[in-house]
C-alpha cells in the first residue's frame, strides 16, 4: 500500500514516464516561451524548466563520476564516464519553489542515503542521515588537492556524531562511502545499527537530440535487483536487450534459489550493473519494489527497502524484485557506534562487478583514498596556478582544475558542461570546451587539448544535413549542440555559428601553446581538412546588408539571429583559420579568408560601433532584448578577449572596456539578484587593463574577482553553478551569494581560473601568434595587428615569428583570385542555412 506522500506523487510519475520526444519538446517550449516573456529572465530559470540542482560536490576519474548533495545524498553515478550513462533513479522538481521543498521535490524514496537505526530498550528511532529536521551538515573536500569528500553529520537531538567520506578508486569503478559513527557519551544506545539504502536505475541508453530522460524513465530502465548471498553484495543491473523471460522467472520462483539462478544465468550477460556491499558483514538486506514508480507492483511484490527501513529498521530479507527496485543492508555496530565503509562497484558484467567489489574490500577505504589522493597530487604538481600568496584563489584555481578534468573523458578529451542530470548538461558544448580547452593549455596540461580538438575535428560535420533533428540542412564543417562523449549529438539546436568561430579559435590557439615547430605543424597538419571546412562555412554565411555573418543560431537560442555573439566568434574564428594558413604556406586560402576578414571588420565599425559605448550596437531589424543582461555583457566583452577587434588602446576598445565594467558594477556593488558569466568580463578587463597600463582597473578587477572567490564558491567545496544569487535564500533576513543551476558548473569554474590567471599572470594568456594576417610585400613588413599583450621576455620571439611570415611570403610564387562571396537574398531568407522549421522548435 502506497503511503500519502508516495499517493501524492502520482501526477510526476505520469509525467516521467513521458516519451522522450515529448518531454524534450516540452522543455524546448518552455524555454522559447520563457525568452519571449522575460527580458530579463529569472537568475536560476534553468532550474525551474529541468528540476533544481540536488548536487553539492562531484568526484571521478573520468570513468565513474559520483555526484553528492550537501546532505550526503549520492544523486548522480555516470558511468562508464561522465557523460553516459546515468544510474540514479532522483529527479527534483521542476517549476517555482522547488528547493523549499523536502529534498528539493525528489520523492523520499530517490537516491541512495544511509540511516541510523538507534535502539535503547524497546525504544527503537530510525533516523535518516540527511533529514534536516534531526541533523546539520558540514560538507567539504579533505584537500584542496585531491577530491576526497568529507561530510559530518550532528544530531544533538539523537546525541550521536556522524563523518562520512566518498572516494572513488582511481585503480578500479568503484565509488567507497565510509561511514564513522560516534554516539555521545552517555547517549546509552544498547545498540546502533546502519542501514545503507539505494535506489538504482542502470540505464544502458542515451537520448540523441533531447537529453532529458537519463534520469526520469526508471519504469523502463531498471531492470532486476538481487542479494548476492555469496558475497553479501546486492546485484542492481540492466541487461541487454532486458529480455522479460529472465524476469519473469525471478519473479516466479522470488526466492533465494531464484536469485541464485538469475545470478546464474546473468554472470557474464553485457549490460551495466552495479555491485553494493559492505566492508563488514551485513545482519539484514531487502530488494524491494519502488512504491512510487511501481506502484502496481508493490501493492503485491516485495516491500520497498526505503519504506522498510523507516519502520523500524528491520528490513525483511526478500532475496530480489524486478523492474522499479529498492534495495537496503543493515550493518551492526554496537551501543557507541563504530565504522563501516559501502562499496559501489559498475561493471559491464554481474561477475566483474562482483570481483571489484571483492578487490576494494581487501583494499580498504584508506588504499582507495591514497590512491586517489597520489594521482591528484601528482597531476596538479605542475599545474600553472594565479602568481598569488592568496590562499582563497590557490585552492579556487586548483578546484576549479580539478572540475575540469572530473568532467573530462580520457579517450575522447569530451569534457562534459556538467556532470549534474538536472539540467540535462552531462554534455560537451564546444563553445564551452574552446575557453576549457584554453585554460588547460594556460595550466600546462597541453595533451589533453590536443586529444579534446581531434575529437572535435572528428565530431565536425562533413556533410551538409549532418547530426540534426528535424528538416534543417545545416553546413558541412558546423557542428551540433553539443555532444556525448563518444560524439553522438545530444541536443537539438542545429547550427550555432558562434561554436563554429570558437573551435577554429581553439585549433589554431592551441599550436601556439605547443613547444617547437614540428609540433605545431604536425598538429595543424592533422586538423587542416577540419579547418578549411569551418572556415569556409563563416565565408559563405554571410548577411548581404551588414556583411556580418548570416542569421543563424547563437548561444543555445533556438531563433535565428545576427547579433554580437555572433560576430566576434566570427571574426575571431576566421582570423585564427588565415594565421594557421599562413603559418602552414597555404596563403591561397589565407588569401580568401583574409578578404572576408576585412568586411567582417569593416561591418564591425559600421554596424556593431556605438560612440560612447563601444562594440555594443545591435543590428538593424534584429532583437535587442533577447539577452539577459550578463549575456549581453559576456559578448562585449569577448570584443576585448577573446576577439581583441582592434588594438587595445584603441578607442573603441577602451570604451568597449568602460561599458563593460559599467554592467559588471551592480553584480559586484550588490545592487541586483545575481547573475552569471561575470568572469567573461574580468578576463577581458584583466587583459585590456594590463595592456594600456591602468593600475587603477587592474585594481578593481582584483577586487571582484575577490568577490567570486571568497564569497559566490561555495564554501567547503568551492564549486559554481552556472549562476549565483544574491538573496536571503535561508530566511535570515541577510543576503548571501548561493550557487544555482548544473553545480559544479565546468566553464564557470573555468572562467573564474582564467580570470585570475589574466589578473595575476597575464602573461601567460597571450603567447606569441605563428602567422601575421597580412602577406608580408616583398622587401617591405607584414602588415599585422601586433598582439599587445604579449610579455616582454617574448618580444624576440615575435621578431622572428614576423621574419617567418615574410619569407614564407617571398617564397609564394602567385596568388589565386580571391573567392567572390555567395550570396543569397534577405528577403527570401536571412540565412542560406536556414530551413524554417518553424519557430521555437
Amino acid at each position: 500500500m502506497m503511503s500519502a506522500s508516495h499517493r501524492i506523487a502520482a501526477h510526476r510519475v505520469a509525467a516521467r514516464r513521458a516519451g522522450p520526444l515529448v518531454v524534450g519538446l516540452l522543455a524546448v517550449a518552455l524555454s522559447a516561451s520563457a525568452l519571449a516573456a522575460e527580458p530579463e529572465p529569472q537568475v536560476d530559470r534553468q532550474e525551474v524548466l529541468f528540476g533544481a540542482t540536488r548536487v553539492n560536490a562531484a568526484l571521478g576519474h573520468g570513468r565513474l563520476t559520483a555526484a553528492i548533495s550537501h546532505a550526503g545524498e549520492l544523486t548522480v553515478l555516470r558511468w562508464p564516464n561522465p557523460s553516459f550513462y546515468e544510474h540514479v533513479n532522483h529527479a527534483t522538481a521542476t517549476g517555482e519553489g522547488a528547493r523549499s521543498k523536502p529534498y528539493f521535490g525528489a520523492q523520499a524514496n530517490e537516491g541512495s542515503f544511509a540511516a541510523l537505526v538507534l535502539r535503547r530498550g524497546s525504544e527503537v528511532t530510525v533516523a535518516w542521515l540527511r533529514d534536516e529536521s534531526r541533523f546539520s551538515h558540514q560538507q567539504m573536500y579533505a584537500s584542496e588537492s585531491a577530491d576526497t569528500l568529507v561530510t559530518r553529520y550532528r544530531s544533538d537531538t539523537l546525541a550521536v556524531t556522524v563523518e562520512g567520506r566518498d572516494v572513488i578508486d582511481p585503480r578500479r569503478d568503484v565509488l567507497a562511502r565510509s561511514f564513522r559513527v560516534v554516539a555521545d557519551a552517555g547517549a546509552a544506545y544498547d545498540d546502533i545499527a546502519l542501514v545503507y539504502y539505494e535506489n538504482f536505475a542502470p540505464n544502458i541508453e542515451k537520448d540523441l537530440y533531447v537529453p532529458v530522460t537519463s534520469h526520469t524513465r526508471d519504469d523502463v530502465r531498471d531492470y532486476a535487483l538481487v542479494y548476492h548471498a555469496q558475497s553479501d553484495a546486492l546485484l542492481h543491473g540492466s541487461v541487454e536487450g532486458r529480455p522479460p523471460a529472465l524476469l519473469d522467472q525471478l519473479a516466479a520462483g522470488g526466492d533465494a534459489a531464484a536469485a541464485s539462478a538469475f545470478i546464474a544465468a546473468i554472470a557474464d550477460k553485457g549490460g551495466v550493473y552495479i555491485a553494493l556491499g559492505g566492508s563488514q558483514k551485513s545482519s539484514a538486506f531487502q530488494c524491494g519494489i519502488d512504491a512510487v514508480d511501481g506502484a502496481a507492483q508493490a501493492s503485491t511484490g516485495p516491500r520497498d527497502a526505503f519504506d522498510d527501513t523507516s519502520d523500524d529498521g528491520q528490513l525483511s530479507g526478500s532475496p530480489a524484485a524486478t523492474r522499479n527496485a529498492t534495495g537496503a543492508l543493515r550493518f551492526d555496530l554496537g551501543g557507541t557506534g563504530g565504522d563501516v565503509t559501502i562499496y559501489l562497484a559498475v561493471a559491464d558484467r554481474a561477475s566483474k562487478a562482483i570481483s571489484a567489489l571483492e578487490a576494494a574490500r581487501k583494499g580498504g577505504f584508506d588504499d582507495a583514498r591514497a590512491a586517489s589522493e597520489k594521482v591528484w597530487s601528482e597531476w596538479l604538481a605542475n599545474a600553472r596556478l594565479p602568481d598569488t600568496t592568496d590562499a582563497d584563489w590557490l585552492r579556487v584555481a586548483r578546484r576549479s582544475l580539478i572540475t575540469i578534468r572530473t568532467a573530462s573523458e580520457p579517450t575522447s578529451g569530451a569534457v562534459v558542461a556538467s556532470v549534474a542530470s538536472q539540467p540535462p548538461y552531462a554534455e560537451d558544448w564546444p563553445r564551452d570546451g574552446a575557453f576549457i580547452n584554453y585554460a588547460l593549455d594556460v595550466a600546462g596540461k597541453r595533451d589533453a587539448v590536443t586529444l579534446h580538438n581531434q575529437s572535435y575535428a572528428q565530431w565536425q560535420r562533413k556533410k551538409k544535413g549532418e547530426q540534426v533533428f528535424g528538416p534543417s540542412k545545416p553546413p558541412a564543417g558546423s557542428f551540433a549542440m553539443n555532444y556525448y562523449s563518444d560524439g553522438e549529438p545530444s541536443g537539438f539546436i542545429p547550427f550555432e555559428i558562434d561554436q563554429v568561430g570558437l573551435v577554429l579559435w581553439t585549433w589554431y590557439r592551441h599550436a601556439t601553446f605547443l613547444a617547437d615547430d614540428a609540433a605545431r605543424r604536425a598538429y595543424l597538419d592533422s586538423l587542416w581538412p577540419a579547418i578549411e571546412l569551418a572556415a569556409q562555412v563563416l565565408v559563405d554565411c554571410r548577411d548581404e546588408a551588414t556583411s556580418l555573418q548570416c542569421a543563424a543560431n547563437e548561444d543555445d537560442d533556438p531563433e535565428l539571429s545576427i547579433s554580437l555573439h555572433g560576430a566576434v566568434p566570427t571574426l575571431l574564428g576566421l582570423r585564427s583559420a588565415v594565421r594557421a594558413a599562413r603559418y602552414l604556406e597555404k596563403h591561397d586560402k589565407a588569401d580568401a579568408w583574409l578578404a572576408r576578414v576585412k568586411a567582417i571588420e569593416a561591418a564591425f565599425e559600421t554596424t556593431l560601433y556605438v560612440a560612447g559605448e563601444g562594440y555594443n550596437g545591435v543590428v538593424p531589424g534584429q532583437r535587442s532584448d533577447f539577452w539577459p543582461p550578463w549575456r549581453r555583457t559576456g559578448a562585449i566583452a569577448w570584443s576585448l578577449w577573446p576577439g581583441q577587434i582592434k588594438a587595445d588602446d584603441a578607442t573603441a576598445m577602451r570604451e568597449t572596456a568602460a561599458e563593460v565594467r559599467r554592467r559588471l558594477e551592480p553584480f559586484f556593488n550588490k545592487q541586483n539578484n545575481g547573475g552569471a558569466y561575470h568572469a567573461k568580463g574580468l578576463i577581458a578587463l584583466a587583459l585590456h587593463y594590463h595592456a594600456v597600463g591602468d593600475s587603477e582597473g587592474s585594481a578593481l578587477v582584483k577586487r571582484w574577482i575577490d568577490v567570486l572567490v571568497k564569497e559566490v564558491a561555495t564554501p567547503g567545496t568551492s564549486h559554481f553553478g552556472e549562476a549565483y544569487l544574491w538573496a536571503d535564500v535561508d530566511g535570515d533576513g541577510t543576503k548571501q551569494y548561493a550557487n544555482r543551476v548544473a553545480i559544479p558548473h565546468v566553464w564557470e569554474a573555468t572562467l573564474v581560473y582564467l580570470a585570475m590567471m589574466a589578473s595575476s599572470a597575464p602573461e601567460r594568456l597571450a603567447p606569441t601568434h605563428l602567422a601575421a594576417l597580412q602577406p608580408a610585400e616583398p622587401g617591405g613588413c607584414a602588415v599585422a595587428r601586433r598582439d599587445t599583450r604579449a610579455r616582454p621576455t617574448l618580444v624576440l620571439g615575435a621578431v622572428l615569428a614576423l621574419a617567418l611570415a615574410l619569407a614564407l611570403a617571398l617564397a609564394r610564387t602567385s596568388r589565386s583570385r580571391r573567392r567572390r562571396s555567395r550570396r543569397a537574398a534577405l528577403a527570401r531568407s536571412t540565412s542560406r542555412w536556414r530551413s524554417r522549421p518553424g519557430r521555437g522548435r
